[in-house]
């Protein structure tokens, strides 16, 4: 009989031959292999009948607080009463045996038969991993083939199962601490991170991602919880390091940097054995003096602020190029001061409408007039109907500019009686008086601590010992699974610069803990994979049937954002770094105008700045020695530029090996390089003779530009470059925001000011639901806006004035003047660049009765013309024609390289 003979607590199993139970004396008589016989009291006898085996297999076994059990062959469950017992028999004949409560059981994730298939799918990518050990062997491969067990309380369960359900749910933070200072995306960041099992960051340049992180780290401290921070770049984790040893903070004391054999001997051999006085005097009863609403009003009053600020720049930069649109006509000068921007558009929408109906100015008009806008003066109506709608134009912009000024300065009045600066001072001063009188009741200040040894290193309970003094552990995200004993399972992974990792790395790191934080940006460098380990993984990906989502050739951050849609993500808005006109262009370029720009535009000169090379093939093997002597003896000269805080970009090695041979004192380097720094000045020289895909990566633009915090000097070729190019945009931002309009025959698209007026004439049209009086246009605007979904760079406003796009008007015949100078004379629709406000399609609507009416034929022939001319690409779709999105969606599609003008029913015309 399979049984388990415990006398006096003690396991006699093998040494009992037989016992037997005497009722009547309430004793137990037991005899001996030996021979001897004795007589026990009843409960000094327990006897546990087997009940079951448990599996083995993908199971992992050990008694609470101790390494789990290795080499384990059977597992048999046994009970006497309401006791149970488990023994454990081991491949080499020995066993143990462990009282139930007292074994903790793990299941792995390997018992899912989809994550054993992907994880096995992972340990075949990570062969394909660059790094090598001596013997030529993938390093990363050597950690894969070392796991024989994964926990499923590791959030690795939920990456190889997405739909499994969330088991280590945080609870509801209900009191967070930023002791590093914080906003209101960093507080919302903060927030997820402690209340999911799963959340990811977004983290565009210059918005406080690490911050973000060490106040995530402060709250895992403050929760005696420990934490695995990785990245692929040391120098993020170096970075993070700095921060917390700052003497403000000085938290460095409970972070070890390991991974590697040779940081782990750094840590041993500079290891303190005394706690340092990290601690001021802080009261027990400290005192929280702020309220996190009122924090929250704070934060939302300089998002305001920043968002202000920002039309208003943008609003200013447009009445530049609107004014050099006026500067030649004879404007009525009026005083109209009273009438607020909202009635000038009002005013404008009722003119327009009269003129549409091909009438005048009349009496009633201007009575109606004088009670609804107060214009008392009516030679005010006599001017040109084109004049009179452009006067009006000029007045919204400058009521418009007075009304966010008075808004701007109304919010500055309020956060200085709500003493917003103060509020987020206390805040900060009481977390970390908070943080710190909680670890003061864990890490007696000037006391000893324990010391560790290399061999600490290797068991789960002295790797267990070395987080309570070590909570923060720092390391590559290659080495994650190195720090400590492999079974180590951290509270939490944070992974940063997500966006350079590979999905096998990654995937490993993550079964080291139990929630992890993924930070990163996807609109930054990601990581490199070669064409030929892209086409093997993705074979291996085929051939094993895994899901496309897990693909090699996306980035960690990219496959997290895929298979966990519904998890919380949180992009960091509030921007710090850059000038605002040098950020502007990566936050509508890259990230849609959603960041919120805190940095000043006090009215600096060159900002931005363009240098052309002359024409020619100045670029040869990725060197370009022309752009190296403009900036030698142009730039540098002429901006009088430091050295120290000027950093000189290019795309290319050889670019920057001639750069650092000839302008050697200044610091120059490839984008890959600069990541993660930032200079006063940033010089990109570009290279190519015509930019090529590597150049014109949008990762690497956006990286370049927004490494410069005060000046961008951009250095490219002067050769005529394609207009689909992001270099191309950003040449034509540069010039928009500095007016740089001397060679131009068109003047930039008004969008501000059309954009306005959109909207007034959506409410005047409201009751008819409709944007249009006409159907047809209401139906193709609602076409376009969702076309233009696909096309993050394009915008498009309706019923612009053609007047309003000729600046030259030279190339136009006497009838074509004439023409385009008509209020009537508009496009029904005109697709531009958001950042060149330049135009690149028109498109009308043409009915099909209407015109064909010989007036009209006549119209729309100078219509063309004109727009030829200027070489504005024109698509006309004929009410009763079909197939207009696809029409469309081909044009857009090779817009920048055509140089065609499209004609009814789609037929094609080339520009000569």
């Amino acid at each position: 009989m399979d049984e388990l003979i415990f006398i006096k607590q003690k396991n006699k199993t093998t040494e009992v031959l037989s016992y037997q139970f005497l009722e009547s004396i309430d004793k137990v008589r037991v005899q001996f292999q030996s021979g001897k016989e004795y007589l026990y009291k009843r409960e000094n006898v327990k006897v546990y009948q087997y009940l079951e085996e448990l599996p083995v297999n993908n199971y992992r076994y050990c008694r609470l607080g101790q390494d789990p059990y290795t080499n384990v062959a059977q597992v048999k469950k046994y009970s006497c009463e309401v006791e149970v017992k488990v023994r454990i028999c081991f491949e080499n004949g020995s066993e143990s045996i462990v009282d139930f409560e007292n074994l903790e059981i793990e299941e792995s994730v390997f018992l899912n038969e989809q994550s054993r298939n992907i994880f096995s799918y992972f340990k075949k990518l990570a062969d394909l991993n660059e790094l090598r050990s001596e013997d030529g062997s993938s390093l990363l491969s050597n950690n894969y083939s070392k796991v024989d067990f994964i926990s499923k309380k590791t959030v690795l369960t939920r990456f190889l199962s997405p739909s499994t359900s969330q088991e280590n749910l945080q609870s509801v933070a209900t009191e967070l601490i930023f002791p590093f200072g914080c906003n209101n995306s960093q507080f919302v960041a903060t927030k997820f991170a402690m209340e999911n099992q799963i959340s990811l960051i977004q983290g565009p340049p210059g918005t406080g991602k690490t911050q973000t992180i060490l106040n995530i780290l402060s709250n895992i401290l403050y929760r005696d919880q420990t934490a695995l921070v990785v990245s692929n770049n040391n120098s993020a984790i170096a970075n993070i390091s700095e921060k917390l040893a700052q003497p403000e903070i000085s938290l460095d004391f409970l972070t070890a940097t390991l991974g590697s054999r040779e940081n782990k001997e750094l840590f041993l051999n500079n290891q303190s054995t005394i706690l340092p006085d990290y601690l001021p005097e802080f009261s027990n009863d400290i005192n929280k003096d702020i309220n996190m609403n009122d924090l929250v009003q704070v934060f939302a009053i300089k998002e305001q602020e920043a968002d202000i600020k920002s039309e208003l720049a943008l609003i200013e930069t447009e009445y530049k190029h609107f004014q050099d649109y006026i500067s030649e006509q004879n404007i009525l000068e009026t005083d109209l001061s009273n009438l607020s921007s909202k009635k000038f558009l009002e005013l404008l929408l009722d003119c327009e409408n009269l003129f549409e109906q091909h009438k005048k100015v009349g009496f009633l008009f201007k009575l109606k007039s004088l009670f609804k806008y107060r214009i008392k003066n009516f030679t005010f109506y006599e001017q040109d109907p084109m004049l009179l709608a452009t006067t009006i134009q000029k007045n919204f912009y400058d009521s418009k500019i007075l009304e966010l000024k008075k808004s701007l300065s109304k919010l500055e009045h309020q956060y200085q009686r709500l003493s917003g600066d103060d509020k987020i001072m206390k805040m900060e001063s009481y977390s970390e008086a908070t943080l710190k009188y909680k670890l003061s009741q864990r890490f007696v200040p000037s006391g000893k601590r324990k010391s560790f040894k290399n061999e600490d290193f290797d068991t789960l309970k002295s790797s267990n010992d070395f987080l309570k003094e070590y909570p923060i552990v720092l390391s590559t995200t290659f080495s994650a699974k190195n720090c400590l004993n492999k079974s180590v399972i951290y509270d939490y992974l944070i992974i940063d610069e997500a966006s350079q990792v590979d999905i096998a790395t990654g995937a490993l790191a993550l079964s080291c803990a139990k929630n992890v934080v993924v930070v990163g940006d996807l609109q930054q460098l990601p990581n490199i994979i070669t064409r030929e380990i892209g086409e093997k993984a993705e074979r291996l990906r085929t051939e094993n049937k895994i899901n496309r989502c897990y693909s090699f050739r996306k980035s960690f951050l990219e496959v997290m954002t895929e298979l966990f849609p519904d998890e919380p993500q949180t992009l960091l808005k509030e921007h710090y770094r850059c000038h605002p006109k040098i950020i502007q262009f990566c936050n509508h370029k890259f990230y849609n105008g959603q960041l919120h720009i805190m940095t000043e535009d006090k009215g600096e000169e060159n900002v931005l700045i363009a240098y052309k090379s002359v024409e020619g093939n100045h670029a040869r093997s990725h060197a370009n020695q022309r752009e190296v002597d403009i900036i030698k003896q142009e730039v540098i000269r002429h901006y009088h530029l430091n050295q120290d805080k000027t950093g000189i970009i290019a795309p290319y090695r050889p670019q920057v090996n001639l750069l650092q041979q000839q302008v050697g004192t200044f610091i120059s380097d490839t984008v890959h390089k600069f990541q993660g720094r930032e200079y006063d000045t940033m010089i990109v020289s570009t290279v190519d003779n015509y930019i090529t895909r590597f150049t014109d990566d949008v990762h690497l633009l956006n990286v370049a530009v927004s490494r410069a915090k005060e000046q961008l000097i951009l250095v490219t070729s002067g050769n005529q470059q394609r207009p689909d190019k992001n270099i191309s945009d950003l040449m034509g931002y540069i010039s928009y925001q500095n007016c740089d309009i001397k060679q131009s025959q068109i003047h930039s698209v008004f969008d501000y000011l059309y954009k306005q007026y959109e909207k007034r004439r959506e409410v005047y049209f409201k009751n008819r639901q409709r944007h249009s009086k006409y159907d047809s246009e209401n139906l193709m605007y609602e076409l376009v806006k969702e076309i233009l979904l696909s096309y993050p760079d394009l915008d498009v406003v309706t019923q612009y004035r053609l007047q309003h796009l000729i600046r030259d008007s030279s190339l136009l015949t006497d009838a074509e003047k004439n023409f385009s100078s008509q209020s009537r004379t508009s496009l029904d629709f005109l697709i531009f660049n958001k950042l060149t406000r330049t135009p690149v399609l028109a498109i009308e609507v043409d009915g099909y009765r209407y015109h064909r009416h010989p007036d009209q034929i006549r119209r729309d022939t100078l219509k063309n013309s004109i727009l030829q001319k200027y070489r504005i690409p024109l698509l006309r779709l004929p009410t009763n024609g079909s197939c207009e999105k696809e029409k469309l969606v081909s044009v857009l599609s090779d817009y920048e390289q055509t140089t065609t003008i499209i004609l009814s029913e789609g037929v094609v015309e080339p520009i000569e």
